[in-house]
């Protein structure tokens, strides 16, 4: 049975495994703490995983021009809840989840 990831089906495109989460960069308003874009890279065990600098720069390019200035976070942690709505503290860099504002 092809395993899931997510809500995709990895095995119904050809991938016999399941790809491993190496990492969730999330793009913010640095002045507001909003989130503009959250970004995951998977890896499928060929090859070397991006850098750290490169998954930085993708995340950046696809959050495109959500407006204000952006930085970057790095998570970590337990994978971010579907409909869950977050933003980063400013003080802990953390994210928090909570009430949409």
């Amino acid at each position: 049975m092809p395993k899931k990831h997510a809500s995709f089906n990895f095995g119904s495109v050809g991938f016999k495994e399941e790809p491993k989460l190496i990492g969730t960069v999330v793009v913010y308003d640095r002045e507001t703490g909003r989130i503009a874009h959250t970004h995951q890279f998977v890896h499928f065990g060929k090859g070397e995983p991006p850098s750290k600098a490169s998954m930085e720069q993708k995340a950046l390019k696809a959050a495109g021009s959500a407006g204000g200035v952006h930085d970057v976070l790095h998570h970590h942690g337990a994978p971010l809840k579907a409909n869950a709505f977050y933003r980063v503290d400013l003080n802990t860099r953390n994210l928090i989840e909570g009430p949409r504002r």
